[in-house]
């Protein structure tokens, strides 16, 4: 597990990227042309593991540049939804053989800076990122006949980056690699041992537009 002081160091190797020169502040005619706001909307396919069927994945955000280091530096959210489902056998040593199934719903918001840092080519924008995440999870198993539900929340952390393709007016289009770790026990620690992480890698195509 990453620990808290190199997730300080590595947020501060951030703030430090966001003070290098930033993109000129005014056009041509010159009037300011710095914009504050920016969204975006991002869709992943996960493949977590052999025992858990491939699932979409999509992610809504919304942040806000900072003036200090505009555009370079922003904070803000983003809010996701993926299912994930699986089935199988197990063995008990007094009924034998018995099938179950699992269906988990979960919804990630994540929480923190993201730095652009320049490349004196206005369309290519690399960036980094890391913050807190929570995921929101409900889940409903079934064995034997009977239905079990049960709800948690996962706190953690996320680590990222990626690059950007800008096209001006019309937004742009980037890829996205994070590593989220979230642990939970689904309130059954006597069961669960250890907790399971359901975060995991993850990479991301999706569109963002600043306005």
């Amino acid at each position: 597990m990453v620990s808290l002081r190199r997730i300080s160091l590595l947020l501060f190797a951030l703030v430090v990227l966001a003070g290098l020169p930033a993109r000129d502040a005014h056009g041509a005619d010159g009037e300011a042309s710095l914009k504050y706001v920016s969204a975006a909307v991002k869709m992943d396919l996960l493949v977590p593991t052999s025992h858990v069927n491939s699932t979409f994945a999509i992610h809504l955000g919304l942040r806000y540049l900072l003036p200090w280091w505009n555009p370079n530096l922003s904070f803000g959210f983003d809010l996701g939804y993926y299912p994930m489902w699986g089935e199988g056998q197990n063995m008990d040593a007094q009924i034998g053989l018995y099938d179950y199934s699992w269906r988990l719903h979960l919804m990630p918001l994540s929480i923190g800076p993201q730095v652009d840092i320049p490349t004196g080519i206005p369309w290519l924008v690399p960036f980094g990122e890391v913050g807190y995440t929570a995921i929101f999870a409900w889940s409903r198993g079934k064995s034997f006949g009977t239905t079990t539900k049960q709800s948690d929340v996962a706190h953690g952390y996320y680590l990222g980056g990626g690059v950007e393709f800008r096209f001006g007016r019309f937004g742009g289009v980037l890829g996205q690699y994070r590593y989220t770790g979230t642990f939970l026990d689904f309130g059954y620690p006597q069961y669960n041992l250890e907790p399971g992480d359901i975060g995991g890698h993850s990479v991301r195509v999706g569109y963002r537009y600043i306005f």
